[in-house]
């Protein structure tokens, strides 16, 4: 059987419009004389949204990931969806992965390969890129279940959401799951960050072409900014409640954390103004916080902003999932402490932690 990426092809030229997000170049242009491309667009072999078959545009960003870009690639190909567009975009990689770019030139339907100024300017050049009725974004590192793109496109069609998810496994440095991550969204996103991975996210091409592109001053969180704006602008979300990508936790995210505290504190910034530094400093350890800590910046700031209690509320409550840290547990050892909190977050919100 053939791959997915080649079972519909046609000659007919995608529409492209310089004055949206997406769609807007089918090769990119050239500005940097050390380029190279590939794929089937440079022979005129392109895709387009079939009756009952929306096209999906999928685009991986990569940058010396040889050790396990074919395997990202080869999750796509065997996807049981039939209508997808496959878009790459190396960094100038020297490991050889352009070698097996060129491998899959007949099955990509276009690559770049030039020096970027990073994984979200790279994202962006795939989304300018991109023809698709919706757009997924995989890491090099990681790959989909066979059905994903099939079972999230169903989905979407069906429920009409702007961003349709979907649960992930964790793979750890020696290929074992060792957690399952539930999509779940809440107010506690403005907080603590939101579990949803971002690979998963098949989203309309019209969203992105509301919202723009990623923030590039953001070299680590650009795409939390960006479903924190999603959220905020009252986008509405579809979870496929199983796990439709493998996700290796060795990524740029889990190796740069001081950087990434930084990143999270400006965001905080951003989103309660009200906040100082004091407070800026114990939230982007947002992991490490003690209850007792996160009670205090509750009723620091309660009469300030409900958003930012409410999210500060729902973060202490999804510490349950932790055992150190468990409600049932924590309720039978310091019955005063729990009882004080259950009864804080029920007046303030009617929550009711388990």
């Amino acid at each position: 059987m053939q791959n997915s990426t080649v079972r519909n092809l046609t000659e007919k030229v995608p529409i492209t419009d310089t004055s949206y997000c997406c769609s807007k170049y089918l090769q990119y242009p050239k500005s940097q004389s050390n380029r190279q491309e590939g794929g089937l667009r440079l022979v005129q072999r392109y895709k387009e949204p079939l009756a009952g078959k929306p096209l999906v545009t999928v685009i991986t960003v990569v940058y010396n990931g040889a050790k396990h870009i074919n395997q990202c690639i080869r999750s796509v190909l065997e996807q049981t969806y039939d209508n997808i567009e496959y878009i790459v975009i190396d960094g100038a990689s020297t490991d050889g992965t352009l070698e097996i770019l060129r491998a899959h030139e007949n099955e990509i339907d276009y690559f770049l390969s030039e020096p970027d100024s990073g994984i979200y300017a790279a994202m962006n050049k795939g989304l300018r890129l991109a023809s698709g009725n919706y757009i997924l974004l995989l890491n090099s590192d990681d790959w989909y279940e066979k059905t994903a793109i099939d079972e999230l496109t169903q989905a979407a069609m069906l429920s009409g959401a702007d961003v349709t998810h979907a649960d992930a496994k964790e793979i750890n440095k020696g290929g074992r799951t060792i957690n399952i991550l539930r999509g779940w969204l809440h107010d506690g996103i403005f907080t603590r960050g939101t579990p949803i991975r971002h690979e998963t996210m098949l989203v309309r091409k019209d969203i992105y072409n509301k919202y723009g592109y990623y923030d590039e001053s953001y070299a680590i969180l650009a795409d939390y900014v960006y479903i924190v704006n999603l959220y905020k602008g009252g986008c509405t979300f579809k979870h496929v409640t199983q796990p439709m990508l493998n996700f290796r936790n060795t990524g740029v995210s889990y190796m740069s954390e001081e950087r990434r505290f930084t990143e999270r504190a400006r965001l905080f910034k951003e989103i309660f103004p009200f906040l100082d530094e004091k407070d800026l400093d114990v939230m982007k350890r947002r992991g490490r916080l003690s209850i007792d800590a996160r009670l205090q910046l509750i009723h620091k700031h309660a009469g300030k902003s409900e958003l930012f209690a409410r999210s500060m509320a729902y973060n202490i409550a999804d510490m349950a999932k932790e055992p150190e840290t468990d409600w049932k547990y924590n309720a039978d050892h310091y019955p005063g402490r729990y009882a004080n909190l259950r009864a804080h977050m029920r007046k303030l919100f009617g929550i009711n932690p388990r």
